[in-house]
């Protein structure tokens, strides 16, 4: 991955839901299920992109456990597990939607989910207000 700000994967993660949404409106389904995802592990290394100074070498294993395509890896990266478990909590409709989106992985590309699948992930990660992506937007 070249280098990349913080504004610019906000960016490509609303683009990777907005293609998701498309795609699962024309029969993409499996396509719209595996962006739907990335743009969650868009929006969690956007999270995680705050965390670096500028003028200041970023600590080592953070940075090489940056490049994951895991979306529990990365929340952790991004320092979120205490506020995840709060969030969850509190809110069993955010707690569902959180563990459809772990169900994601990189290897999501490959397969053939169903339309019901990726209708539900968008929703899990689109959902207004318990859904993932504007809770993680709001960590930024």
């Amino acid at each position: 991955m070249a280098e990349i700000g913080k504004d610019r994967l906000v960016e490509l993660s609303d683009a990777k839901l907005r293609d998701a949404k498309l795609l699962l409106n024309s029969g993409g389904e499996g396509n719209a299920y595996y962006l739907a995802g990335y743009a969650v592990e868009l929006m969690l290394k956007a999270i995680i992109a705050t965390q670096f100074k500028s003028d200041t070498i970023p600590d080592r294993e953070l940075a090489r456990n940056l490049f994951v395509h895991n979306i529990e890896k990365l929340a952790i990266l991004a320092k979120l597990q205490g506020e995840l478990k709060s969030r969850a909590d509190l809110d069993p409709d955010f707690y569902a939607y959180w563990e459809m989106v772990l169900s994601w992985n990189e290897q999501s590309r490959y397969a053939s989910a169903t339309l019901e699948e990726a209708r539900t992930l968008i929703e899990a990660i689109d959902n207004q207000p318990n859904g993932v992506l504007s809770w993680l937007r709001s960590k930024l």
